[in-house]
């Protein structure tokens, strides 16, 4: 995680440090949200939860996991079901704890 922070920085460690406690920091709170929004169905919360994300993921170059969030973004517009809605976050879950207990 802190070399993908920073290569995302610049080679600025002092701002990679912040970038990687600010992901620690936010992602599961994040994470929280989105998996609340799933079970009210709460498709703008969804989406805005989905598209914060979806550019933390980015900026670290964890592609697969922005492209998740970003499923999980346009959930409402793309007509799935809420149960593809919970396999996506449980996967999603999977993904952020292996990122984060590598750190």
């Amino acid at each position: 995680l802190k070399e993908r922070a920073l290569e995302a920085c610049a080679g600025s460690e002092k701002i990679a440090i912040g970038v990687v406690e600010a992901f620690l920091r936010e992602t599961p709170k994040t994470l929280q949200i989105m998996e609340k929004s799933i079970e009210s169905k709460d498709q703008r919360q969804l989406n805005l939860s989905g598209h914060k994300l979806k550019g933390s993921m980015r900026l670290l170059k964890y592609e697969e996991e922005a492209t998740i969030c970003f499923e999980l973004e346009k959930f409402s517009t793309e007509g799935s079901t809420w149960d593809v809605a919970k396999s996506k976050m449980k996967e999603l879950n999977h993904r952020f704890h292996t990122i984060s207990s590598h750190s």
